[in-house]
């Protein structure tokens, strides 16, 4: 390997590893802070539920059109331009007067994240030295990493200090400067003596359907955990008498460090059956917890957290390799993107339906629902791992 290429190989890893960290860790850090805009602002659970919405559908919108962009103008490029754009998110909702500027703070936060995570994905499993797989663990691992950390630190953060809804994203925003100088480093990629379309609709091969399905199954399971617990955190601690914005912090935080520790622990298993033992293990989790909140019991909410938080790890880890190993290396980050609908489209659908359930009924009704979604995509995905398994 070349000094340049090895630069290239080495500052666009760990840039994008940085970068996607940060993107993942803004990402959940409204978390703890929504009851502090809704005694600001006075705006109701399915106020905040759109607010939560507004991320999604943000990452949604972008990787429909540009969702391979990265493929067509380089990696490097790419991330570049995510960077600014989550820097932009971060300032607006940082000084953000009003709940409108804070949807319209989280809508361009998706703008970001979208470009970001598909550019990220593509580059770790192409540029880590160990090969695909190892790539493929390592981006997984960054955005649970990420995932984990950022109601956790916000909540840390927004309780240090008289401004919690300004601090928390300020920080985070000043450690983008990192990726920044490590992206900066890496060599630009040739430019291409032919015309570059732009914008371009994302698809997935017909002969890929059946095993894109099995890990659009394994993401829904874990997104769907962490949308329920990204936006509706505080409600579920409420069944057990938890009311502050530390102890919401925690059991999110909790949840979603499971989440970063299963796939180190499950690492070594097969995408499939990562995918097969995660949603069983969620239909546990999201049992243990309906019976919890309906019995007021912490030791099963914080029990069947923690085991829904794994179960996510596990879907996460195998649903992601899946993909990378069945996408076309020229088409990788349009595969993923294809991928990242189902991600984000979950955690949108997941805000904007639960608030309403909320507004009318109970959040007890909500785990319940979500166990009988739970063990509606596992007896999906456990038939189809077999028959996969099969025709290998």
């Amino acid at each position: 390997m070349t000094t340049t290429a090895g630069r290239r190989s080495g500052g666009l890893l760990v840039g994008a590893c940085a970068l996607i960290f940060l993107a993942m860790v803004a990402s959940f850090a409204p978390t703890p802070l929504y009851p502090v805009y809704q005694e600001a602002w006075n705006i109701s659970d399915v106020q905040v539920s759109l607010a939560f919405a507004a991320y999604p559908v943000g990452v949604i919108v972008i990787v429909s059109f540009l969702g391979g962009l990265s493929d067509r103008i380089g990696r490097r490029n790419t991330l570049l331009i995510g960077l600014v754009m989550l820097a932009i998110a971060l300032l607006t909702l940082a000084l953000a007067p009003s709940y409108p500027v804070l949807v319209i703070g989280r809508l361009i936060h998706g703008f970001a994240s979208g470009l970001v995570t598909g550019a990220a994905a593509a580059a770790l499993m192409e540029s880590h030295p160990r090969g695909l797989a190892a790539g493929a663990f390592v981006n997984t691992l960054c955005l649970a990493a990420g995932m984990a950390i950022g109601p956790l630190l916000s909540g840390a953060l927004a309780g240090l200090t008289d401004h919690p809804r300004l601090f928390p994203f300020l920080v985070i925003g000043a450690c983008l400067a990192v990726p920044a100088a490590l992206l900066n480093r890496v060599p630009r990629s040739p430019r291409s003596s032919t015309r570059v379309r732009l914008v371009q609709p994302i698809g997935v091969p017909r002969r890929l359907w059946f095993p894109f399905s099995v890990s659009a199954a394994g993401i829904i399971t874990a997104n769907f955990g962490m949308g329920v617990f990204g936006t509706f955190g505080a409600e579920i601690a409420g069944t057990i008498g938890w009311t502050s914005q530390t102890r919401t912090g925690w059991l999110v935080s909790s949840m979603l460090i499971l989440l970063a520790l299963a796939q180190i622990g499950g690492r070594r298993l097969a995408h499939t059956t990562s995918m097969a033992i995660g949603t069983v293990c969620a239909t546990l989790g999201w049992l243990t917890v309906a019976l919890g909140g309906q019995g007021g019991s912490a030791p099963a909410v914080v029990i069947g957290s923690l085991l829904i938080g794994s179960a996510a790890g596990l879907c996460l880890l195998g649903s992601a390799g899946f993909i990378g190993s069945i996408a076309p290396p020229d088409r990788r980050a349009e595969i993923y993107s294809a991928f990242l609908l189902f991600a984000f489209g979950t955690l949108g659908l997941t805000a904007l339906g639960i608030g309403p359930v909320i507004e009318h009924r109970t959040i007890e009704s909500v785990l319940w629902g979500a166990t009988g979604l739970a063990a509606a995509l596992a007896c999906w995905v456990v038939p189809s791992v077999l028959r996969l398994r099969r025709s290998a």
